[in-house]
Parts: C-alpha cells; structure tokens; sequence
C-alpha cells in the first residue's frame, strides 16, 4: 500500500509500505519527514510534479536506507512531489512528470515496450523526448550518422539519464540473439573510439543497459577536446 504525507511545506511524500503501520511507525515517518502529516486517504487530488513512476531517485534510496537505520520495517520507496497550479506548469521531462492526482498506482508501470522506429529529426526528437543534447553535441552526432551511413533508432524509450537516451541513439538494427547485440554494440562503440579499442579491450552490453569493458592493460579513453563533444584517444 502507499501512504501519503503532507509536509509543512505543502509537498507529499508518497511512502510504499508491505503492510498496515502502527501509530507508532507513523510519528516516526511524521517525524522524519520533518513534522509531516498523515493524509487520511488513498488519493490525493491536484497537480503535482515529481519524479518519473518508471525511476526510483536516489533521494527515494537514501531515504529508504534512512528507515532501516530506524528499524522500520517493509518501507520499499518514497518519493516526494510538489502541488502545482495546473498541468502546463514547467518541469523536467527527463527526470519529472506531471501527475493528475496521486493514487494506489502512483509507482506502478504498465508500459508495453514501443516499437522501433527511425529518428528522421534528431534536433525534434531530442526537444520531443527531453534529452538536453547542445547543438554541438546533435551536431557531433550527425557526423557519426554520416560514418554509420544510416539513420538514428530509437530502439528503447527510456528516462533513465541521458548517457541512457543517448546511446539509445547509437544503436544499429539489432536482432534478437545477445550474440548479436554484443557485436553489434562493440562495433559501434569501436567506431567512436577511432577504432583502436579492439586491440586492447573488450566491450560486452547487458540487458540492464550496463557497457562492460574488460582489458589487462594500463590505458585509459580520453576526449581529444575535453569541453567539447569530440573523438576519443587512448593514453
């Protein structure tokens, strides 16, 4: 079940628990969120900004940790999100969302996986998904296009961060085998840097989004230019 808390700054703190707290694990979460109270429902009505249901903050993390040192048992997230005035308030659609009321579901994700599809606009599609690129970096990665010699994919759509949003972009036409996709990410990942990774290091891609890289030798990948997006060099 997930419980509400109003804070005296307005904001409310959802709170997923695995069972029916006692009052006394109730003041202890009243008096962590600093003098916050018990919303007495299931659902709270309004417009509120907060993080994204699919990402558990490190906010939430900490906090979570906060309440083992407590010995409260059975609290598996928490997330704080700020009233607004209406649906077209700002916010950050990369790491925020906009939620018309908060209910039971407010963590829970029902997503089907979108199909892939060509990035035909790259400087569209980056305003449309939020993912911050600089025009130094669109322009950076239209010149990786032109070598690829094909478009963009959009082979996941993912708010995890915007390393996750932007190696998405990399990604060539992948078929189901991992095989496949280790060898197909290395070869990529290889083209970007210059080619002479190969010689040393080995690339390996996990399902959980993780690049792996594994070598005996005592080098390291550095940026040519260092503050602007640019090929890399081992040194």
């Amino acid at each position: 079940m997930i419980l509400f808390f109003k804070t005296p700054s307005e904001s409310v703190i959802a709170t997923e628990v695995d069972h029916q707290l006692s009052q006394e694990e109730v003041n202890e979460l009243c008096w962590l969120y600093g003098d916050a109270t018990l919303i007495d429902a299931e659902h709270v009505d309004g417009y509120f900004v907060g993080p994204r249901r699919e990402m558990i903050t490190p906010w939430s993390t900490n906090a979570v940790e906060i309440t083992q040192n407590m010995n409260l048992k059975g609290v598996s997230r928490i997330e704080e999100y700020f009233p607004v005035s209406s649906k077209d308030a700002d916010h950050d659609p990369m790491l925020q969302r906009m939620y018309e009321g908060l209910d039971q579901k407010v963590f829970t994700v029902n997503h089907e996986p979108e199909p892939i599809k060509h990035v035909d606009n790259l400087e569209e599609y980056n305003e449309q998904e939020g993912l911050a690129l600089s025009p130094e970096e669109i322009e950076y990665l239209h010149k990786i296009e032109k070598e690829l010699g094909r478009r963009f994919l959009n082979a996941f759509h993912s708010g995890n961060s915007a390393l996750g949003c932007r190696i998405s972009l990399l990604r060539p036409r992948l078929s189901e085998t991992r095989g496949e996709i280790n060898a197909a990410i290395a070869e990529v990942f290889s083209l970007l840097l210059n080619q002479f990774i190969r010689d040393w290091c080995r690339i390996s891609y996990r399902c959980d989004g993780t690049i792996l890289f594994s070598s005996t030798a005592s080098r390291s990948i550095t940026d040519v230019e260092p503050y602007t997006p640019s090929a890399r060099a081992i040194r």
